[in-house]
């Protein structure tokens, strides 16, 4: 009984997640691994891409003249989204440029 018990805390202690909460567990985990997975990727792919065709130097200013404005206009276009459409709307709308 006891020896039970104590890999009962033991299973507790290292998978702390119930049965119930799997069926919402593995698809956020599968979703993290995916973005991790396609951001190193793509950073992989930028790196060998840009560095031999103009250089390491030019990647700062990519990064301040192309990906920051990008993100401004994406930020400002959720904005603009959130505040007139559900979110469900607001993911579909995001999706079909993808």
């Amino acid at each position: 009984m006891q020896k039970t018990n104590i890999l009962k805390r033991f299973t507790k202690a290292l998978w702390p997640i119930e049965l119930h909460e799997m069926k919402l567990f593995m698809p956020m985990a599968l979703i993290i691994f995916c973005l991790l997975f396609n951001f190193s990727a793509l950073r992989a792919i930028k790196d060998s891409l840009v560095v031999p065709a103009v250089g390491a130097e030019v990647i700062s200013f990519l990064k301040l003249w192309l990906v920051l404005p990008s993100a401004i206009i994406f930020t400002l276009t959720y904005v603009k989204l959130s505040n007139s459409y559900s979110m469900e709307n607001i993911f579909y709308i995001i999706v079909t440029f993808f």
